[in-house]
């Protein structure tokens, strides 16, 4: 996936192709991360639809319903359900369904699987990103979890009322041991 385009490839797939998620789908490239490359290249996928596709203006409009599939996205991306979705866009399930097929050649189900994904790996880079940061509850987070670190503490006193504490930096698999 993310195969190498060139310009002309990209305004050619924009001629074809009305929504995003589709050029992205013709280029080999996840809807995401060809926003984030065209971001980086400095252009602007709705001004480039808009002076490659002049006839979809002109166009008599259907009795079918804009969707705003960014939004749609966003929302699957916050790992929002189906029924939430349906709910604050104010359609039915199965029109959704129906379109998300028609537009994007892909299910509801799948549209939301993806999408998901791409948001729980953002999600993960950004808490990584902190956490190297010096944010140390998310260094403590991460390594619980990803290194199955454990963090018992031992704390022992003697006469003085000294306190001395010991760390226990083995992971569960060595406890078990």
């Amino acid at each position: 996936m993310n195969k190498p385009f060139t310009l002309q490839e990209f305004e050619d797939a924009v001629t074809q192709f009305s929504t995003m998620i589709q050029v992205a789908k013709h280029l080999g490239w996840r809807r995401q991360n060809l926003k984030r490359e065209l971001d980086e290249r400095g252009i602007d996928f709705n001004e480039a639809k808009e002076r490659l596709r002049p006839q979809d203006k002109n166009q008599p409009k259907d009795n079918r319903r804009d969707i705003d599939w960014n939004f749609i996205e966003s929302c699957f991306e916050a790992q929002m359900s189906i029924d939430s979705v349906v709910r604050e866009m104010g359609l039915s399930k199965n029109y959704l369904g129906v379109r998300c097929k028609q537009d994007l050649s892909c299910t509801l189900t799948e549209l939301k699987n993806s999408c998901q994904e791409y948001g729980e790996d953002n999600l993960k880079r950004k808490m990584y990103e902190l956490a190297l940061d010096g944010n140390p509850k998310l260094l403590m987070h991460l390594s619980r979890y990803w290194l199955k670190y454990n963090d018992k503490v031992n704390v022992e006193t003697d006469e003085e009322q000294q306190v001395t504490v010991k760390f226990n930096l083995k992971t569960k698999e060595d406890e078990k041991r």
